[in-house]
């Protein structure tokens, strides 16, 4: 059971209840009954919650059972990339772009010249402000 079902359950559990405190408080010796016409409305409206309620379980299974069966697709396609890959003997890392349905190589792992080098603090400390447009200052001469 599906957290929206023990919500709904639950709200016509405390429905009830507040109907039944609301009879049972000063009550009296006669019965609180109503019209002909109202029951007859009540009991239409009570039949097509219930319908209601139906048809959401329902919708709730088929929607379950939707995501089950799209769940099964990706796990198969992913299977199919991994396939490809595999048989052209594609390097780990290679990707595939759903997009475009292309694949692409694997990137090369960064070696020791290209990876970046920390900028040392004393090269931070320097004024960022820009040169010209009137700027004036120690770095900067108009």
């Amino acid at each position: 059971m599906t957290w929206k079902n023990n919500l709904f359950a639950m709200t016509m559990i405390l429905l009830a209840l507040i109907i039944l405190m609301g009879t049972t408080r000063g009550q009296d010796t006669k019965p609180l009954t109503p019209t002909a016409d109202q029951a007859k409305d009540l009991k239409i409206k009570q039949d097509a919650a219930v319908i209601a309620n139906q048809r959401m379980q329902l919708i709730q299974q088929s929607m379950q059972a939707a995501a089950a069966e799209y769940n099964q697709a990706v796990t198969a396609f992913n299977a199919e990339v991994e396939k490809v890959k595999k048989e052209n003997k594609w390097p780990d890392g290679t990707t595939y772009d759903v997009q475009s349905g292309t694949f692409a190589p694997a990137k090369p792992a960064p070696d020791s010249q290209t990876v970046a080098k920390p900028v040392p603090p004393s090269a931070l400390s320097h004024d960022p402000a820009p040169c010209g447009a009137g700027i004036t200052t120690p770095d900067c001469k108009p």
